[in-house]
């Protein structure tokens, strides 16, 4: 399944701004390889990389925004919750 989100705040520029469109692809959760996945934080959607931390027991996980103002955190797969992998995105002129 498939779904279209606008993107808001600035966590992810410059690879995504404020206003772009993304793509959501709902039947892929799991984040290997690394990309970025909509994720649901609990307050709500956010666009943010992923990457599997190797070598961790129990499996972990690194949640990485683009923008260098914001700290890169590690959480279990059992605290997040991925909704999907964003596979495309556009850009008003």
């Amino acid at each position: 399944m498939l779904r279209v989100l606008a993107v808001e705040g600035d966590s992810m520029m410059p690879t995504l701004i404020e206003g772009d469109v993304i793509l959501v692809d709902m039947n892929q959760r799991n984040p290997v390889p690394p990309g970025i996945f909509v994720l649901h934080d609990g307050l709500g959607l956010v666009a943010e990389r992923l990457e599997h931390v190797p070598m961790s027991d129990p499996p972990r996980l690194r949640i990485i925004s683009v923008n260098p103002r914001y700290t890169p955190h590690d959480c279990t797969t059992d605290e997040i919750n991925i909704v999907g992998r964003v596979r495309w995105y556009g850009r008003g002129m």
